[in-house]
């Protein structure tokens, strides 16, 4: 039984080389994969479906296949969360196990975080930052580990380069560690002319990291392949230490930019509102565009707004980006006022720039109707929300206390893991107490209920998504015909002017139809814990078809992404 399992381990690894004999075989077979790993990672890919709306994964086909010696690099802006949603991301046809790194202080504490950081494999790293300035920081053994697993098993580990998550619009200068690992590997492996070592760079972007029901986008690019048979990489294997330290901050800085190239990235956070607003105008409600590129498109608006000049693939032609002094002030200006005013109206831009919406009978019309399906929904999902009541608060209470331990920059990365653990502990809490309460038909409750929840959260969705859309038709009827006729006016003076610099400087299409058509992206979503293909999701009957990639489980609209 056991060398059949190995036969077929050694049958996987043989496809995913492609039967190339040339390539470099690891000495061992990966490292077999805890049943805890697979349990925590089943499970919270369901936790992470509840939560966020769709996680989108881009390129799953770029992961290099067990048995490839690979280092997967992600940025950090959401702390824990991030490690959930890059193990929960990779498909386990392309990878078995994903082993994680995570700061030391996390680990063998008793708290429920600890025990999942644990479980799923992860090796402690200690940070200077998390000591007293006299203590010795000592990672010999975490990088003999780590070495071990990818030269010998051919595993895949998992690092998040910036060292530390943190709520920023920027970010964070890359440590050279996972560059360091990579040329000690091709040092040891020297004299072996087929070794490789892939580095994989990975982007993970939140549209609203904390807001119950919101969208994730997962990147994965190309790989970058090294082998110490390349000149190009003689650096990295070289026996100076200057030299070898020169081709290292080289690595890194090529990583920078590829983790840079599939996610928002700002000097502040002003310069991503006014992007957003420009892409808002430039690309407005009904435009086709996937989450990458509505993503990659922002991003081309805060290079030019941050005066980086971006590239048809939307990053700077430099490695290492400078900032420049933007010549777009006032139009940055005249956009934030514009979402403020936005903001203080409580509409969003579609509402305004839609014609239909100039008559009172229209709206009165439509107000109607969403009325009648409002009281629908209410009486739908009334007697289940009786139920989700209890972790709606319990999740907000301690969101809240998370939010006050200190600065925003500090605080908010952990927002969503807290949102998450205390609301699955209150949400299993409940499920305990109906079925203690329904003892007699236990295997139906124990079915039926997680299923009515499901369904009470989706048509809650569309409950909060219809007096959403009622609010906003009252607040359009408030407006004056004179005064809506002004807002219009500067309106179309806006999108004039965007229109104009995402031609002359971010190399876009003049129609906005055509934009970025050669950016295609294979995607995939994460649908109740299971990864899978994204083309139906337009007919889904288990998520609600959002209009919008900004739409969260709120009553009001968010304008500022």
């Amino acid at each position: 039984m056991e060398s059949h399992h190995h036969q077929d381990e050694a049958g996987d690894e043989d496809r995913h080389r492609g039967g190339d004999d040339n390539n470099y075989h690891v000495p061992n077979y990966p490292t077999e994969t805890p049943i805890a790993y697979h349990a925590v990672i089943s499970f919270f890919r369901f936790v992470l479906a509840i939560f966020f709306s769709r996680i989108v994964i881009e390129n799953p086909d770029r992961i290099p296949g067990n048995g490839r010696p690979t280092i997967v690099l992600v940025n950090h802006s959401n702390s824990l969360t991030d490690a959930l949603i890059i193990m929960a991301s990779v498909p386990r046809h392309a990878r078995r196990m994903l082993r994680m790194t995570a700061k030391a202080t996390h680990f063998r504490k008793p708290t429920f975080s600890s025990w999942l950081i644990e479980k799923a494999g992860s090796v402690p790293l200690q940070r200077a930052q998390d000591y007293q300035p006299e203590t010795r920081i000592d990672n010999s053994v975490t990088r003999e580990l780590l070495m071990n697993a990818l030269c010998q098993q051919g595993d895949a580990i998992c690092i998040f380069p910036e060292g530390i998550s943190r709520y920023h619009p920027a970010l964070a200068p890359f440590k050279t560690g996972a560059a360091r690992i990579a040329s000690d590997v091709l040092c040891q492996f020297k004299n072996q002319e087929k070794f490789e070592i892939n580095l994989l760079p990975c982007s993970i972007t939140y549209l609203h990291r904390q807001n119950f029901r919101s969208d994730v986008l997962v990147s994965f690019h190309d790989p970058i392949v090294l082998r110490s048979s390349d000149p190009t990489n003689a650096e990295l294997v070289a026996s100076d230490p200057e030299c070898r330290k020169q081709g290292i901050a080289k690595l890194t800085a090529t990583l920078t930019e590829k983790i840079r190239a599939g996610t928002l990235d700002s000097p502040s956070w002003d310069l991503i509102k006014a992007a957003n607003m420009a892409r808002t105008l430039y690309a407005p409600f009904g435009t086709q565009l996937s989450l990458g590129t509505h993503i990659r498109l922002t991003q081309r608006f805060v290079d030019v707004f941050a005066g980086r000049t971006p590239s048809p693939s939307s990053t700077p032609s430099s490695t290492s980006p400078q900032l420049s002094p933007s010549n777009h002030t006032e139009l940055i200006k005249d956009l934030l006022d514009y979402q403020q005013m936005l903001f203080h109206l409580g509409l969003k831009d579609a509402r305004l720039a839609n014609n239909r919406l100039v008559s009172r009978r229209v709206i009165l019309t439509r107000l109607a109707f969403r009325v009648s399906a409002a009281a629908f929904f209410l009486s739908i999902c009334a007697p289940g929300l009786c139920f989700w009541i209890p972790t709606f608060i319990v999740t907000g209470y301690f969101a809240h206390r998370q939010r006050l331990k200190g600065p925003a920059w500090d605080t908010y990365d952990e927002v969503t893991q807290t949102k998450m653990l205390w609301g699955l502990a209150s949400g299993l809490a409940t499920y305990g107490c109906v079925l203690l309460v329904c003892l007699p038909i236990f295997p139906l409750v124990l079915i039926v209920f997680p299923i009515w929840m499901w369904f009470t959260l989706r048509w809650l969705e569309d409950l909060v998504a219809t007096l959403r859309a009622t609010r906003s038709l009252v607040k359009m009827l408030m407006i004056s015909k004179d005064e809506l006729k002004s807002i219009r006016a500067h309106r179309a003076r806006l999108e004039k002017e965007v229109t104009k610099l995402a031609v002359d400087r971010c190399m876009l299409p003049g129609s906005n139809e055509d934009v970025l058509k050669d950016d295609q992206q294979q995607e995939i979503v994460i649908k109740n814990g299971r990864v899978t293909n994204s083309r139906f999701d337009y007919f889904s009957i288990r998520r609600r078809r959002k209009k919008d990639y900004n739409e969260v489980l709120r009553l009001w609209d968010l304008v500022d992404m």
